[in-house]
């Protein structure tokens, strides 16, 4: 059974309000941790972790940026 285009769309905003929950809940988590650490080197690992995390998100949202501006020229 084929999809149709509509219910597509809906999976993919789906798919990126899931991501977007998810992304919130680690960075609450790397924050929480932080707090709680009571070593500067345990603090080190996890600021250094949450630094990896938030470029890693950043670069999805600029390749998702892009590809949307790709494809709102095509219109």
């Amino acid at each position: 059974m084929k999809n149709a285009k509509r219910d597509i769309t809906l999976n993919e905003q789906d798919s990126i309000a899931d991501m977007a929950q998810t992304e919130r809940l680690l960075f609450y988590a790397f924050a929480r941790a932080l707090f709680r650490a009571e070593r500067k080197e345990t603090r080190e690992v996890l600021w250094q972790g949450m630094e990896r995390a938030v470029r890693n998100v950043f670069f999805l949202e600029d390749t998702g940026k892009k590809r949307s501006f790709a494809a709102g020229s095509e219109k």
